[in-house]
């Protein structure tokens, strides 16, 4: 039993130069998500302003909530 394969199609230098800059923007993205998701490096300092401030926040919670329900 033969098989027959289908000539593939070619694909212009357009097309080639698109699916380039997609990949690009693919790479880009999953760096950009890996950045993101990775554990908190504490030796980071906008790690300890991101900490300093949400502190500061809990502590005022219950002022500020009192402040605008007036």
């Amino acid at each position: 039993m033969k098989k027959k394969f289908a000539r593939a199609e070619t694909i212009t230098a357009d097309e080639v130069s698109h699916l380039e800059t997609l990949v690009m923007r693919f790479e880009e993205s999953e760096k950009a998500w890996q950045r993101m998701t990775a554990p908190i490096d504490d030796a980071d300092p906008w790690a300890q302003v991101e900490e300093h401030m949400l502190e500061r926040r809990d502590g005022d919670s219950d002022r500020r909530w009192k402040f605008f329900s007036k």
